[in-house]
């Protein structure tokens, strides 16, 4: 008997564990979903809604000026090269900026370099060219006639935005890029010649400005390492901030700084810099993620910055050497959005550094896959004669368009004969425009302008009278236009079943000619 008790007690007990356990796997499984839905839910929402938005706003690749963006989703980018055009003169060079703005184009390029600063004096066989356009030439030599004078430059800007123009400029070396920082250019452009010139691309990256990186003669390799070089040297990557929710409300002040993930209100050290009209309340968290998508820190009041509600698409622009951000300019009270996350200010070209180029070696299949394997918008730097390889590139992805220009083809210059002229020119940039307005957008319904048209499609039709009972038949109907008919899907259905009516020839068949028939 005491041993029957025992068994009952010990089963029971086993049995009580096991039901206590599973009240208690089964409570843990019950929280862990509630959890879920609590915490990660209002993200997946999020999500979503960003998505519907359009998941390619968030994903697009572009560099930040101060009036504009240049990259995906903007009209192409053209930029006219005056390189050598002028010609040594001043006036010629003006020219060359006014007539590139009536031309179509949105920015003028010049080169900053003095034949000391890109080479040195040498008669040596090592600095005679031995083919293309310039053979024999000394490069000393060359360089001397091309250069553009540099105290013209700060002319030349000033006259480009009269116009309309932008201001872009290669520096060469160091020095230049001093005087390019002196005159207040906003951009740069590398040239595929220096891209090699690892120091000359961190000395440049260290300005924080956008670059225009272009890749003639380079190996994958060597794209990976000069942009690896830039980026490390502190070319600025954009990032968005993250404001918590809690304590919105009160404006922070023009030129507040605060630690980077540090509660606004007891933020002292520089970090983040918020501009005045950027709704957040005092104590609200301000956290900054890198490229990489780490948010720095979470900030002293724990914010989530997962609940979020999105706002402008403006990127804070974060200087990844300096960690100093800016917030772009925003109307009073508007809210951070998690949209252009994570963005270098970085574009590169795809070049064929030859002159003129063949377009046998221009290889434009090349510039999708620069934008997958680098993730950056891509370009195209242009030497070919002609329009065709401009408009192709735009076809295949192309953000910007740079191409050689001059007033006149007159030889004088060293660059003219592979530049285009004004008419040229505006033509390009003419069916530039067209290509884009054909690339629309992914669309299988039809435009309004084919609506108009849906009515000269095929149905069915009679075509010859028809009694009441008779059978339809090939002999009967038919698939012909207009579209006022029963859709032609249906032909094989009908065939074969009686009318309802009599029907005369050139009738256009509907439901209710047709017996047993149904949609």
């Amino acid at each position: 008997m005491l041993a029957v008790f025992l068994y009952a007690l010990e089963n029971g007990i086993y049995y009580h564990v096991l039901s206590n356990f599973y009240l208690l796997y089964h409570s843990i499984i019950v929280s862990v979903i509630l959890v879920f839905e609590w915490i990660l839910a209002p993200r997946i929402t999020d999500m979503v809604d960003l998505w519907q938005r359009g998941v390619s706003s968030a994903m697009n690749k572009y560099i930040q000026l101060k009036g504009k963006r240049i990259g995906d989703g903007q009209p192409c980018y053209v930029i006219a090269e005056m390189s050598a055009n002028h010609c040594g003169e001043i006036g010629r060079a003006l020219e060359i900026v006014y007539a590139a703005a009536e031309s179509g184009a949105d920015c003028i390029k010049t080169q900053t370099y003095t034949a000391d600063t890109i080479t040195m004096k040498s008669s040596s066989e090592y600095f005679v060219i031995e083919d293309g356009l310039w053979k024999g030439e000394n490069l000393y030599n060359l360089y001397q006639k091309a250069y553009t004078p540099w105290d013209w430059q700060p002319r030349i800007m000033e006259e480009a935005k009269k116009v309309g123009l932008d201001f872009l400029s290669t520096p060469f070396d160091n020095t230049a890029v001093d005087f390019l920082e002196q005159i207040g250019v906003e951009f740069y452009k590398i040239s595929s010649f220096e891209l090699v010139d690892i120091p000359l691309l961190k000395y440049v990256a260290h300005t924080g400005k956008p670059i225009i990186l272009s890749t003639g003669m380079a190996t994958e390799q060597e794209i990976a390492r000069a942009l690896d070089a830039v980026r490390s040297a502190g070319a600025k990557s954009r990032a968005m901030a993250w404001v918590a929710a809690n304590g919105v409300g009160a404006e922070v002040g023009a030129g507040a700084k605060y630690a980077a993930g540090v509660s606004a209100a007891a933020g002292a050290a520089v970090g983040v810099v918020v501009d005045a009209g950027v709704g957040a309340g005092a104590g609200t968290d301000i956290g900054v993620m890198d490229r990489d998508g780490v948010v720095s820190s979470t900030g002293t009041n724990g914010a989530t910055y997962a609940n979020i509600e999105v706002g402008e698409t403006e990127p804070i622009e974060v200087s990844s050497s300096s960690g100093i951000a800016e917030t772009s300019r925003r109307s009073e009270g508007t809210a951070l959005g998690p949209q252009d996350i994570l963005q270098d200010n970085i574009l590169i070209l795809k070049c064929s550094s030859a002159y003129p180029a063949d377009p046998k070696d221009m290889n434009l299949l090349t510039i999708p896959y620069l934008k997958k394997v680098f993730d950056v918008a891509v370009g195209l730097s242009d030497h070919s004669i002609g329009i065709m390889s401009a408009c192709t590139a735009v076809a295949l992805g192309a953000k910007v368009i740079e191409k050689h220009f001059c007033t006149q083809r007159d030889g004088r210059s060293p660059d003219s004969a592979f530049s285009m002229t004004p008419k040229e020119f505006s033509s390009m940039v003419e069916n530039i425009r067209i290509v884009e307005q054909s690339l629309g957008k992914v669309n299988l319904e039809p435009t309004a302008n084919e609506a108009a048209h849906l009515k000269n499609r095929k149905s069915i039709f009679v075509t010859a009278d028809i009694r009441k009972g008779e059978i339809f038949s090939a002999k009967n109907i038919r698939v012909i236009r207009p579209a006022n008919g029963v859709a032609p899907f249906h032909y094989e259905e009908i065939l074969g079943k009686p009318s309802t009516s009599d029907i005369k020839a050139g009738t256009p068949l509907n439901i209710n000619h047709i017996a047993g028939f149904y949609f």
